[in-house]
């Protein structure tokens, strides 16, 4: 059974978002079953996540100050870390993420400087009215990478283009294909900004939370992410 995480940036209970996570989801659970998959699902309008307060605790001690004061964060990173899949999804406000979805990946950007995630793979949907979601979208897949997330597939769903059941039909495929299949793949910007930080990391000089985290981890020891990869959830 795959464990799939869930993140919704939508504050609207009527997300359109949502809705296309839901056609989604039952796309698969149709072909494969509903056995196959286990899923833990957050969406901003029921979750109240503090924002972010721009302290940089957490890059100096890897949690954040806020933690404490709400339930779902730590449930959150919790499910992010246990699953083989994660699927961040947003709507597009002004060309852009939604604020929601940008508090989630503030509240979470220490872990960029340390790539938790390297090996799980990624889904990102993105939906608008009319237009705009390629910006979004691109800002999505470059935090992505930082995580080490694999982004495998992407989705645009745009209530204009007339596109909707064919661009829904080829996302559930290629979630159904992750869910199939066993093997990892590390696309070169995610080793590239492995071996970007594998050399900051391996001064003598350099010390902080990072690097502990790097080599309590033994993120040093690996030539490529794709061996780390490997190493981690493929044994």
């Amino acid at each position: 059974m795959k464990k799939i995480f869930v993140y919704i940036g939508s504050n609207n209970k009527n997300s359109k978002t949502m809705k296309v996570f839901n056609e989604i989801r039952n796309n698969v659970e149709v072909y494969l079953g509903v056995e196959e998959c286990e899923y833990t699902i957050f969406q901003a309008y029921n979750l109240n996540l503090k924002t972010c307060i721009g302290c940089s605790v957490c890059f100096l001690k890897g949690s954040c100050t806020l933690e404490n004061k709400e339930q779902n964060y730590k449930e959150m990173l919790s499910a992010m870390s246990e699953a083989d899949i994660i699927i961040l999804g947003t709507p597009t406000y002004l060309h852009h993420i939604s604020s929601e979805m940008k508090n989630f990946l503030d509240r979470i950007a220490y872990l960029t400087h340390v790539m938790p995630f390297i090996g799980k793979k990624c889904v990102l949907l993105v939906s608008a009215d009319s237009n705009g979601s390629g910006f979004a979208m691109d800002y999505m897949k470059k935090i992505a990478t930082f995580l080490g997330l694999n982004v495998e597939t992407t989705g645009h769903f745009l209530e204009i283009d007339g596109k909707k059941s064919w661009e829904l039909a080829r996302v559930s495929n290629d979630l159904i294909n992750m869910i199939k299949e066993n093997s990892i793949e590390i696309n070169e910007e995610i080793d590239q900004q492995y071996q970007s930080y594998k050399r900051i990391y391996s001064r003598t000089d350099y010390s902080g939370f990072e690097k502990d985290y790097w080599i309590e981890n033994g993120y040093l020891e690996y030539e490529t992410a794709y061996q780390l990869g490997r190493a981690k959830y493929h044994k």
